[in-house]
């Protein structure tokens, strides 16, 4: 019967393989490190104008807070703008529906 061979045959392998794997680690370490560095010295890109101030109350808005959106491109400074903001749009898709009903029976009475 054939004997198992081992992954590792001699210590100077497990050694070879061990400073492989500290010098990966360091190489990532130091990769890491850079990246940070860069992220810090550059300015983080600027998303659009429709983030720097708040659409309901036009507050202005700094970079790296959060931002809570409304629809396509509306950006409030908190969750009460946005609520209140969704409320008038509600009460004046209300309102239009309203007219629209309106104009259509006084429409309908002038042909008649």
């Amino acid at each position: 019967m054939p004997m198992k061979r081992s992954r590792v045959d001699t210590e100077e392998e497990l050694t070879l393989s061990v400073a492989i794997k500290q010098q990966q680690q360091k190489q990532s370490t130091e990769d890491q490190a850079r990246v940070q560095k860069i992220a810090k010295e550059s300015n983080p890109p600027k998303l659009g104008h429709f983030l720097d101030n708040c659409h309901y109350c036009k507050k202005h808005m700094p970079v790296g807070v959060e931002v809570y959106m409304y629809r396509d491109f509306c950006g409030f400074c908190s969750i009460g703008c946005r609520e209140i903001q969704m409320s008038l749009d509600k009460l004046a898709k209300k309102q239009a529906k309203l007219a629209q009903k309106q104009s259509a029976s006084i429409s309908d009475k002038v042909d008649q």
